[in-house]
């Protein structure tokens, strides 16, 4: 049941150490395990060898299927159950052949793509990242037909055109702030100018108040 060739003390390693829902990744010879939202991705070389996904909002089984990837396991160890169908869905290596997974505009290559943005922007995940869960649970047993295709290109489309707009947003944001900091030094200038030519206009050179 197990799909690395750790050793004992990298299973251990491992287990101590958290991924995030976004990007966790576990790379041994030939082989990476990369937890994502909806799931896991499991590469052979450059090559997709199984993708999992996990039922939308099951919170509990994708901690469960993350911390299993992380330990290089299919399956818990006895005497845990595995998680059923219902809960788990696993794409094998002869459905990512049949569906042309490694292709350019293949379901898993957009998939990726909205998922990427969600890694390090909540705002993202919260528009995206869930409409792309229930898309891929819904269409779980026919990933490859025209009809989840279409829906994943046209949800890679609107995410692209969300994070330009995101990113656009915040430079600007950030333009603005740069403005208001240096228009608060200017005043802030004038301000102790001001005060400094009130200074002079009633002490002596000797530092006196004037008569």
């Amino acid at each position: 049941m197990t799909i690395s060739n750790l050793t004992r003390s990298q299973h251990l390693e491992a287990l101590g150490s958290a991924a995030p829902v976004f990007g966790g990744r576990r790379q041994w010879l030939g082989y990476v395990g990369e937890t994502t939202g909806f799931g896991s991705l499991e590469l052979a070389g450059c090559s997709p060898r199984r993708v999992t996904l996990v039922r939308p909002g099951d919170a509990e089984a994708l901690r469960e299927h993350h911390r299993l990837v992380r330990t290089g396991r299919l399956a818990p160890a006895w005497p845990r159950r595995p998680m059923g169908p219902g809960r788990v869905h696993v794409v094998d290596h002869e459905e990512l052949l049949r569906t042309r997974a490694d292709a350019h505009d293949s379901w898993l290559v957009a998939a990726q793509a909205v998922a990427r943005p969600c890694r390090t922007d909540d705002e993202m995940d919260r528009l995206v990242g869930d409409p792309l869960r229930h898309v891929l649970w819904a269409g779980r047993e026919q990933l490859g037909s025209p009809d989840v295709v279409g829906a994943l290109a046209e949800l890679r489309r609107a995410a692209d055109e969300l994070a330009t707009e995101r990113a656009a947003h915040r430079a600007a944001v950030e333009r603005m702030a740069g403005r208001h900091d240096l228009d608060a030094i200017r005043l802030e200038i004038r301000t102790l100018a001001e005060l400094r030519a009130e200074w002079d206009a009633v002490t002596a050179p000797d530092g006196r108040l004037r008569a």
